[in-house]
């Protein structure tokens, strides 16, 4: 059960980030099918494993649009369990409905636009998403990041609990970081690094 599990977790991962169920997917499931049963018996893994590939500039550019891949990252990020940006309290299914959580973004979009130097398409990009309640979310509204995370912070009393909520999320930490200095170019480059960290290890053979 151990290597079946450890196969099936690997393929999930490599497909669901390959996008291969993206068109074709009866004749995908009969491939599959029969290089998983071939593999989990000791055979080769698939063609989905063996020819993985994942470019990390791809995680500024993708949005809802490519929705296996969209889906997928934050999937990754709820399973480091995230904390409430609200509470503090790691985030669950019960706490998600009871608080209105849900992705939004991370350098809000009016605040973004009004530089005029983005691409909706990069300001709407996973690296720029993450679980957010209803009422951080609205005091997010237009302000850039050294703005609202005060606020954040100041609801809870305790300085270093920001940096563990923000960790949480595979968000930059520390005063001087590119998220409360609001560099948002910098930020990208740190937020995909990390998100891209956790998709070799959920594609890794060691996971």
């Amino acid at each position: 059960m151990g290597r079946m599990r450890t196969c099936l977790k690997q393929w999930y991962w490599c497909s669901l980030f390959m996008q291969t169920y993206e068109s074709s997917p009866t004749s995908q499931t009969l491939t599959d099918y029969k290089e998983l049963k071939a593999w989990v018996a000791g055979g080769e893994a698939p063609e989905s494993v063996r020819g993985f590939k994942f470019d990390l500039p791809r995680l500024y550019t993708t949005t809802t649009r490519q929705r296996a891949v969209y889906r997928g990252v934050l999937c990754l990020i709820l399973q480091q369990h995230p904390r409430d940006f609200h509470s503090a309290r790691p985030i669950t299914a019960g706490l998600m409905e009871d608080s209105g959580i849900d992705d939004h973004h991370i350098f809000p979009n009016a605040y973004l636009n009004a530089l005029g130097h983005y691409e909706q398409a990069e300001i709407d990009a996973i690296v720029n998403r993450t679980l957010i309640d209803s009422e951080t979310n609205k005091r997010i509204g237009k302000n850039p990041p050294s703005q609202y995370l005060d606020k954040v912070a100041s609801a809870w009393n305790a300085p270093a609990v920001l940096d563990e909520v923000l960790a949480s999320h595979q968000l930059p930490t520390g005063e001087a970081s590119s998220l409360r200095g609001d560099d948002f170019n910098a930020f990208r480059q740190e937020r995909a690094q990390y998100l891209y960290n956790l998709i070799v290890r959920a594609t890794s053979s060691h996971d």
